[in-house]
Formats: C-alpha cells, structure tokens, sequence
C-alpha cells in the first residue's frame, strides 16, 4: 500500500512541464516587437527560416533558464508570476513605442516622477497587462504541481538547463556560417528579447548605482579657477535652458518648412545646426551635460567622481538656481537651489495635467529680481515631451491642427501625431523669445546672455519607433541631432570682449552637448587646466584670442617673407 503522505505529491502537473508551459507563453505572447524586428531583419537571408529557428532556440532557452534556477513549487509560482507581468509589461512598450528596455530606459523609469508616469498609463496598457500578466500569472499561482524531492528536483532543473544550453547551440552549428554573419550585422535584435534583456537591463542600473553610491562624497573638484578682477561694470547673469526632447530637424532655423522658431528668429541669436546630443533620454544626457567629462569618457560611476558645472559655479561665487518644470535635476543640484514648479496651482498656466513652460519665466524674474550679483539660473522645461504631447501646451498656443490626442501613437495617423509634436516646439520657441525679451529688460542692471540647447530628440514613428531613449549606439539621428541656440546683450558682448558677427561664421561648425560645461565657464570668465576653449563655442570670438589669431598670422606672413628673401 502506497504510504498516504507520498500521494498529494504525485497530483498535478511536474514543474518541467510548468516551466516549458510559462516559457513558451513568454516567447509567443510578450515578444511580438521582437519577432517584428527579426522579420525585417532576415528578408534577405539565404536561410530565413534556419535563423528564425536558431533565433527562438536562443530565447526559449535564456528564459527556461532563468524559471528552472528556482526551487521548489511555492520558488516557481512567485518566480514565474513576477516574470510574466514583467514581460507583460515591458511587451507592452517594446511593441507600442518600439523602444528597447536597456539600462537607460530602466534609469529613466526610476528617477522619474508620478505626473511624467502617468502619460504612459493608458487603458490599453492596462488592458493588456490583466490579459498577459495579471491573467497568466493568476492560472500559474492555482496550478496543481507535483511536489518533488529535492535530489529529483534537482535532476529535472539540470536537466532543462542543460537543454535549454544545448539545443541552442545545435541548432547555431548546423548553420553557423549565416547565422555568425547574421549575429554581426543585426545586433540589436539582443535588445528586444523580453524579459531577458530588461532584466539584464536592470542589473547593469543597479551595479552602478551601488557602485556611484561606495564613492567618495566629496567630488574630485576641477582645475578651474575665476580671476577676481573684472571690467565688467555690472554682474552677470547667465540663464541656461534645458529644452526637453526638441529635435533638431522641426527646427525652421535648422531647415525645417513649418514656421516653428517666428519668434526667435526675428532676434538677435545664434543658431548651431550640428549639435549632437550625449544622450537618448534625460537621465543620460542631463548629467553628461553638467560633467566635465566628454560623451567618450562619460558614464554614471565617472561623472560622480567630478565636481559638477553647478558645483563649480558656486565654487566661483556664482549663484545658482535650478528652476523645474519637468523630472527634477536629476542629483545634480544642491535641494536648496532647487524650485519645482510642476506641481503649482497657477490657474491660467497649470492644469491637471502639470503647468505650461511660461510660468517658467515668473520663476526667472523672482530670482533675478531679488539679486544683484553673478547669477546661473538652469531653466528645464517640461518642453515637448510625450506621449501626451497635447496637453505640454495651451489650447491658444496650438496652430496645426488637427492633432493626435489618442492614448496610444498606432491610433493616430503620422500628419496629426506631428502636428501635436510641431506645436510644442513653436510654444517653446514663444518661450524662448520671451525670456530673451525679459533679459534685455535687465541690461541696465546685469549683462545677460540665454544658452539653450534640448537634452534629446524624438522619434516619431519612424521605423515604427517612437520617443526616445533608444540605445546610443544605434538610435536615429531624430534622437540624437538636437537644436541649440545662444543669445546675449549688447553689454556682454562688449565686456566679455566676445565678437558678435564672428559667430555667425563658425556656427555650423559641428557641436555636441560636450560643449555647455566649457561654454558656461567661459561665459563668466573662468580658465584653468580643466577648460577646453576648443569646446566652446565662444572662445574662438573673444578679442583677445583673435588678436592672438592676428598676431600668429602676421607673424607666420614675416617668417614666409624672410625665407623667400634668403
């Protein structure tokens, strides 16, 4: 007679099964971006079918991999339930916006704010989570499972794992010629296996920020120090505007046949056409940007060993305010410089949905207003971020029309979806051109100048991608070409000895976000080892370094006359 206690545990179905049941659903169900990306990619494959085999083999058997390591039925029902509403829910955005989950994405998701999340929870999401997470998740917690001894358990798992490395391999071997080719050339297929690049995605992002937080406190400070001595009659105040996921091709300055800079344009600016950002999102680039390290040398663990612009700045004894209107300053500025202003209740410029980018400049004035001495003011806007492109504007502001104001992207078609897009980038342009009128306001009391440069361009269904935040080293130019502009008053110009009209000549020059730290130190006259004046896009317009220009030519000229006279 069978002993009573053994029974329950031969009812139900083995854990192997459950975990190839889990697995398959995963790979069929939560991948479609993947499958779609791997479609476009192997048109013109002499074996398509053999790579899309070896393809599968690959991600069935990472994610086996990853539901076997757990023990026990109670360690594969949490396991395999937590798994699936991840891949539920990051299914969902690789397939809507056509994004990849990577370490960038993951940042971006964990420093931002309610407001910001909540334009990227739509009915659709939800729909879809309950049916491929939620729904899934609760069929595997009420599964009947056998329950195993830990030895035979243990033989089942070494046993999937084994396979799962196995048959991969396999199937790579009986074509490895194409499929090796095919590794090389499509790299980024990787990135849309889901769950298991998001998960990998995610360790990254958590290594290092463990290892951003064992450094030391105290930053390493730069080499860079401020004469004491000035010319300059009056301070200096410096705004610089963060612009937030403006491209540069909408940009009519930049070519674009829409009207979208009529009011910057008919000021007094310099516009740089070639700028390239540091970064696909505004967890990236915002810290790039304030580093002194170049987009090269740049990455999370290094730039939090350097003192950042905002520190420097108050090392020199300029004063510093970070006024917000989007996600915060990302750990850059200090909490007393800092003021949000995307919560405020003005009723004329704030709605349920956040407040528009004027009110950015009532924040301008209060600050400004109450000082009188050197002055950094970091303006971020909540600019043209999406999906909700709509609501970043108000309603008088919008001029094309009509406008995509659907939950998801698919629903609109292109013309709409761009003219919601198009119509934050004149709002903001209207933005900036009255904070230039209000600088110029100030020239008897301060000498003024506005730097603005985005953090990151957009895609707007190009390639079935939208947003932003697509890996650097394969995003679209739409992600990474951001616009730029400088402007100042006539008494800057004149005390900083900068040329006006020798920009416009090297304005087209190519730039990249590398440029803000070195631009910012020269604009209040700081130098040192640790300024590259090659960066900025001012130095080679200052009196003293065309004079220096002047001098080196007239001296080559004499050198060349001497040698042709001997």
């Amino acid at each position: 007679m069978k002993n009573a206690a053994s029974a329950p545990r031969n009812k139900g179905l083995a854990i192997v099964w459950a975990t190839l049941a889990v697995t398959l659903f995963i790979v069929y169900f939560d991948n479609n971006q993947f499958w779609w990306t791997v479609g476009r990619s192997i048109t013109t494959l002499e074996h398509p079918l053999v790579v899309s085999a070896v393809l599968f083999t690959l991600l069935f058997g990472a994610v086996n991999i990853g539901l076997a390591l757990c023990l026990g039925v109670r360690g594969f029902k949490i396991t395999a339930a937590v798994t699936l509403l991840v891949a539920s829910i990051t299914g969902f955005y690789m397939s809507e916006f056509g994004v990849a989950i990577d370490p960038s994405i993951v940042r971006s998701v964990a420093e931002t704010d309610a407001r910001e999340a909540a334009t990227l929870l739509s009915i659709s999401f939800f729909v879809h989570v309950a049916l491929f997470g939620v729904l899934p998740a609760l069929v595997v917690a009420s599964m009947p499972l056998k329950r195993q001894s830990l030895p035979r358990e243990l033989a089942g798992k070494l046993t999937l794992i084994v396979a799962s490395l196995f048959v991969p391999a396999l199937a790579i071997y009986a074509d490895y010629l194409e499929f090796s080719f095919y590794a090389q050339a499509h790299r980024d297929v990787r990135l849309f296996m889901n769950p298991v690049y998001p998960f990998y995605a995610t360790g990254q992002y958590v290594a290092e920020l463990l290892e951003t937080h064992a450094l030391p406190t105290e930053a390493m400070p730069n080499e860079i120090s401020r004469p004491i001595a000035s010319d300059a009659t009056k301070p200096l105040a410096i705004v610089l505007v963060l612009g937030e996921t403006a491209r540069a091709d909408h940009w009519a300055l930049n070519g674009y046949e829409r009207d979208t800079n009529r009011y910057t344009s008919i000021r007094d600016i310099v516009n740089y056409p070639n700028v390239i950002a540091c970064g696909t999102s505004t967890a990236d680039s915002l810290p790039c940007i304030f580093s002194p390290l170049t987009r090269d040398e740049f990455s999370h663990v290094e730039a939090a060993r350097h003192e950042n612009l905002l520190a420097l700045m108050k090392r020199l004894g300029v004063d510093v305010r970070w006024v917000d209107n989007s996600t915060g300053c990302k750990g850059l500025c200090d909490e007393q410089d800092l003021v949000s202003i995307a919560g405020d209740d003005d009723a004329a410029l704030c709605d349920t949905h956040g407040c528009y980018d004027e009110l950015l400049l009532r924040e301008l004035d209060r600050v400004l207003s109450a000082g009188d001495t050197d002055t950094l003011v970091v303006l971020h806007e909540r600019g043209s971020h999406g999906p909700t492109y709509h609501q970043n504007i108000p309603s008088e502001a919008k001029i094309y029309l009509p406008e995509c104001t659907l939950e998801t992207f698919r629903d609109c078609d292109n013309q709409s979806l761009t003219n919601a897009y198009d119509n934050t980038i004149l709002y903001g342009d209207k933005v900036l051109g009255e904070i230039i009128d209000y600088l110029e306001l100030l020239e008897a009391t301060f000498d003024t100048a506005l730097l603005y440069v985005s953090d990151h361009g957009e895609s707007l269904g190009e390639n079935g991608i939208y947003l932003h935040g697509f890996p650097y080293v394969l995003a679209p130019d739409s992600q990474i070409h951001v616009p730029m502009l400088f402007w100042a008053s006539d008494s800057y110009y004149e005390h900083a000895g900068v040329d006006r009209n020798c920009l416009d000549v090297a304005r087209s020059e190519p730039r990249s976000h590398d440029a803000i730290f070195h631009t910012a130190i020269g604009l209040v006259g700081a130098r040192g080892d640790g300024y590259q004046p090659d960066l900025d896009i001012l130095a080679a317009c200052r009196r003293t370094q065309l004079l220096s220009i002047t001098v080196a030519k007239e001296e080559d000229g004499m050198t060349s006359a001497r040698s042709e006279i001997n």
